[in-house]
């Protein structure tokens, strides 16, 4: 069991690796009002509000397996999402 998901983590390494790069940027432009106290650019609210986007899009993913049962709705979701 260790092996699988070694071998998955070491696949997707450079994916998740991305994924920490966007949070990272993420996490920098959200505290800049705070810590800077200066105001967000348009260029910035823009990029936040499609960081937002992005971390609803994992999010809604995370619970879909989190939930009881998530695998075995995973038919349902597939048909729903096909349409």
């Amino acid at each position: 069991m260790i092996i699988f998901f070694k071998k998955h983590i070491l696949k997707n390494i450079a994916l998740m690796l991305q994924e920490a790069r966007i949070m990272h940027k993420f996490m920098l432009l959200l505290v800049k009002l705070g810590n800077t106290r200066t105001k967000w650019t348009i260029d910035e609210i823009s990029q936040l509000k499609s960081h937002m986007k992005h971390l609803a899009l994992c999010v809604t993913v995370i619970i879909m397996f989190v939930l009881p049962f998530g695998l075995l709705l995973l038919p349902l979701y597939i048909e729903l999402l096909d349409r």
